[in-house]
C-alpha cells in the first residue's frame, strides 16, 4: 500500500472482535488490504484457533473474491515459510481452496445444492443463459398478453381494456411488455415480490385527502419539492450578496428579495394541498430596468442567471410537473388509476407465474431464483416476523463471522439472507461489513445503499455491540487530486443527492507522504477547455476533437520534453501509455470514437466496450480483410484495411489515390 505501518482506525478494523461492524472506507484507503489482513489475523490466532472455513466473505465480483483468496493465500504462505511446523497454518493452506470467499450469487447456489430438499427443488438445475431467459420472456409476454386480450373479450373486462389504452396507445404492445418487465425486474428485488406488488396497487386506492397525504409516494414528492426548495433558497441567497457586493446590480436586491419571501413562504407548507396554494400564489418580480454605469457586467450576468435558475428551471418546473391542477382533481385522477394499476399488478403476477412455472420446466435457474430460494432455505414467516430457519441455525453454529465487501451495494434480499446467519449482539456469528456509500453506483441493478446508510446513521462511533469504523485516509492519490474532488463534492453532494452529506467527516485525507523531488509532478489540477471557434474546428465532430485534445496531453507526458514521472515499486520513473486511464461518463458510443483517434496519433488504447466482439477495430478489419478476399472489389472493406495498421496507408495518400482519374479506383 506504500505505507510502513497501519494506521489506527486500520488496527481497529483489523483487531476488534465480538460485535458487529460497519466499515466505511472511503477510496483507496486500503479496504481489502484491511479485510485480508482481518482474516489473517483470525485465522493465525493462537487462542481462538479458527479455521478460514469457518468465514463466510462475501464479495461483490468473482474477479475481487479470486484476488482475495490469493492475497490470503500469499499470506498463509508467507507466514508457513516463517513457522514450517505450525500444523494450524497447514490446516488452513489445505482449508483455503473451501474457504467460503465467494460473490452472493456463488454462495446463494451453494446453499440451494446443499438444501434443496428443504424447498423441494430439483438438484439437476442448471444457471441459465441471459440471451435464453430473455427469449424466454418475450415468448411468455407475447402468450400472456394475448389470452388476456381473449379473456377480456370474453368476459368484458374493461379495466384490462382501459388499461391497454392508457399505458400502450400504439399499434403494439411494446410500452405494456416493457412496463411489466421493469416492474418485475424492480419486484425480484425485494424478499417477498408479491406483497410488494400489493403495496404498489395499494397507494393508489385513497379515498380521500388524508389518505393521499399518507402514500409513501407523497412523502417522498414532499421531501424532494423541500430539497429543492432548500436549494434555491440557497441559489438566491447568492444572489442577493452579488447584488450587494462592489460592481453588483443593486437595483436587482428588491427582486431577489420578493423571490426569498416567496420561497420562504412556500418553504412553510407542510402538505400536498398548501403546496398547491403556495404555488399558485407566486408572482415573481420584475428585474429593475434602470441602468446603473458602476455595474460590472459579469455580476449582472452571473445575478440574472441564478435567477433563471431558481426561477424559470426550479419553482417553474415544480409547478408545471406537480401542481398542474387542483388537489381534489388530483385525487380523482388518482382514484381513477386505480383499477388500470390494479391490472398491471396482476399482469406482472401472472407474468411471475408463468416465468418460474416454465424455468422449472426447463430445470434452469437465474440470479434472482438463487436469491429468493436461499431466503426460503434460510428464513421463515412467523406471524409476519422473519425469524432464522432450522437451516440457518445450523450454518450459526458453524460460521465464526460472516464478513461482506461492497456493502453499499447490497439489495434487500441479500441483506436478509446474511443477517439470517448472524446472531450477534448475542454471540458468534458477527456480521462485518465494509463499503463506501459515495461509490455506489449500482441503483440502476436495485442496489440499496440506504441499508448501509441506516447502519451508518445508528451504529456508534464508541465501542459499543454495533460499532462503526471511518476509513478516511487515501493512500493512492496525491494532495492535489483529493483537495479537487473535495472541492467538487463538497459543493454538490448532499443527503438528497448521493445519500450523505459531504462533510469533514466524509471527506478524503491525504493517507500517503510522497517524497519532494523535482520531477516533473504536477502541483494543479489542470482543466482543458476546448473551444471550437475556428472554422477547422467547428468542422470535426466534438469527440474527436475531445479525443485528440486528451491524446496531445498523453503524448506531452509519454514522450514530450518534460515527462511525467510516476512513483513504482522500484522508485520514481517515466510515465508509459499503459499507467494512463480516460475515464468517460459513458462507454458507449464514445470508446470507439477515443480509441480510433488515439491510434491514429500513434497511442495504444484499449476499452472494454459493450457493443460487441464483431464491433471491435481489430474484428472489424479481419473482417474487412476476408471480405475482399471474397470479393477484391470492394472499395469501403478494401480502405479500411488499406488505413488499418496491416498495410498503414495514410489519409492523404487514400485521398491522393481517390483524386485520380475516374478510370481508376483502389484495385487499380
Amino acid at each position: 500500500m506504500g505505507y510502513a505501518k497501519w494506521t489506527k482506525e486500520q488496527e481497529l478494523v483489523i483487531n476488534l472482535r465480538d460485535r458487529n461492524i460497519l466499515v466505511s472506507a472511503a477510496a483507496g484507503s486500503g479496504k481489502t488490504a484491511v479485510l485480508v489482513e482481518r482474516i489473517i489475523q483470525i485465522i493465525s490466532d493462537r487462542s481462538r484457533r479458527v479455521d478460514i472455513d469457518r468465514l463466510l466473505v462475501v464479495t461483490f465480483t468473482k474477479a475481487a473474491a479470486s484476488e482475495m483468496r490469493s492475497r490470503v493465500g500469499d499470506a498463509i504462505e508467507g507466514m508457513l515459510l516463517e513457522n514450517p511446523d505450525d500444523e494450524h497454518l497447514q490446516r488452513q493452506a489445505t482449508l483455503l481452496h473451501n474457504a467460503q470467499i465467494t460473490t452472493i450469487d456463488s454462495f446463494c447456489q451453494n446453499i440451494i445444492r446443499n438444501y434443496f430438499h428443504v424447498i423441494d427443488l430439483d438438484p439437476s438445475f442448471r444457471v441459465a443463459d441471459e440471451n435464453e431467459l430473455a427469449i424466454m420472456k418475450t415468448d411468455i409476454m407475447e402468450e400472456l398478453l394475448e389470452s388476456r386480450y381473449k379473456e377480456s373479450r370474453e368476459t368484458n373486462n374493461q379495466d384490462f381494456l382501459d388499461f391497454t389504452e392508457s399505458f400502450s396507445p400504439g399499434r403494439t404492445d411494446s410500452n405494456i411488455e416493457e412496463l411489466v418487465l421493469r416492474l418485475y425486474n424492480i419486484s425480484v428485488s425485494y424478499p417477498w415480490p408479491e406483497e410488494w406488488l400489493g403495496s404498489c396497487a395499494d397507494m393508489y386506492s385513497c379515498n380521500s385527502m388524508e389518505e393521499f397525504e399518507e402514500t409513501l409516494w407523497m412523502k417522498e414528492l414532499k421531501k424532494y419539492i423541500d430539497d429543492s426548495l432548500n436549494d434555491y433558497l440557497a441559489s438566491a441567497n447568492r444572489a442577493l450578496e452579488i447584488c450587494n457586493s462592489g460592481g453588483g446590480p443593486g437595483n436587482y436586491c428588491d427582486a431577489i428579495e420578493s423571490d426569498i419571501n416567496q420561497i420562504m413562504m412556500v418553504k412553510e407548507a407542510d402538505s400536498y394541498v398548501s403546496y398547491y396554494n403556495a404555488f399558485c400564489m407566486l408572482n415573481p418580480a420584475r428585474l429593475s430596468a434602470k441602468r446603473d454605469p458602476g455595474v460590472i457586467p459579469e455580476k449582472k450576468e452571473e445575478v440574472k442567471a441564478l435567477r433563471e435558475g431558481y426561477q424559470k428551471n426550479g419553482l417553474q418546473v415544480l409547478k408545471k410537473n406537480f401542481f398542474y391542477q387542483t388537489p381534489e382533481e388530483m385525487l380523482a385522477d388518482i382514484k381513477a388509476m386505480y383499477p388500470l394499476v390494479n391490472e398491471l399488478i396482476k399482469l406482472v403476477k401472472d407474468f411471475s407465474d408463468l416465468f418460474a412455472a416454465k424455468k422449472r420446466e426447463e430445470g434452469i435457474l437465474d440470479f434472482a431464483d438463487m436469491e429468493h430460494f436461499a431466503l426460503n432455505i434460510l428464513t421463515c414467516k412467523e406471524d409476519g416476523e422473519v425469524k432464522p430457519s432450522a437451516v440457518a441455525c445450523e450454518l450459526q453454529e458453524f460460521y465464526e463471522e460472516i464478513m461482506t465487501d461492497e456493502y453499499q451495494d447490497s439489495n434487500f434480499v441479500q441483506e436478509l439472507i446474511l443477517t439470517s446467519l448472524c446472531r450477534a449482539p448475542e454471540q458468534k456469528p458477527y456480521l462485518f461489513m465494509v463499503g463506501d456509500v459515495k461509490q455506489s453506483i449500482y441503483q440502476f441493478r436495485l442496489a440499496r445503499p440506504e441499508l448501509f446508510m441506516q447502519k451508518y446513521n445508528s451504529y456508534t462511533i464508541s465501542d459499543s455491540p454495533y460499532r462503526r469504523i471511518d476509513l478516511h485516509k487515501n493512500f493512492r492519490s496525491r494532495e492535489i487530486v483529493l483537495e479537487s474532488s473535495n472541492f467538487i463534492f463538497e459543493n454538490i453532494m448532499k443527503e438528497c443527492l448521493g445519500g450523505i452529506n459531504y462533510d469533514n467527516d466524509a471527506k478524503l485525507v491525504t493517507g500517503r507522504n510522497y517524497e519532494d523531488t523535482d520531477l516533473n509532478i504536477s502541483k494543479k489540477t489542470d482543466i482543458l477547455v476546448i473551444e471550437q471557434k475556428s472554422e477547422e474546428a467547428e468542422n470535426i465532430e466534438k469527440r474527436i476533437l475531445e479525443a485528440a485534445s486528451i491524446g496531445d496531453c498523453i503524448r506531452g507526458m509519454v514522450q514530450g520534453d518534460n515527462p511525467l514521472y510516476i512513483s513504482g515499486k522500484d522508485g520514481y520513473r517515466r510515465a508509459e501509455y499503459r499507467d494512463i486511464v480516460i475515464l468517460l461518463r459513458s462507454v458507449s458510443g464514445w470508446s470507439e470514437e477515443f480509441i480510433e483517434t488515439l491510434t491514429d496519433m500513434g497511442i495504444p488504447a484499449f476499452s472494454d466496450t459493450k457493443t460487441g466482439y464483431f464491433s471491435a477495430i481489430e474484428v472489424c478489419t479481419i473482417l474487412d480483410f476476408l471480405r475482399i478476399i471474397d470479393n477484391p472489389r470492394q472499395d469501403i472493406p478494401l480502405v479500411a484495411v488499406l488505413r488499418s495498421i496491416i498495410c498503414n496507408i495514410t489519409d492523404e495518400e487514400l485521398a491522393c489515390i481517390a483524386a485520380l482519374p475516374r478510370t481508376l479506383n483502389y484495385m487499380d
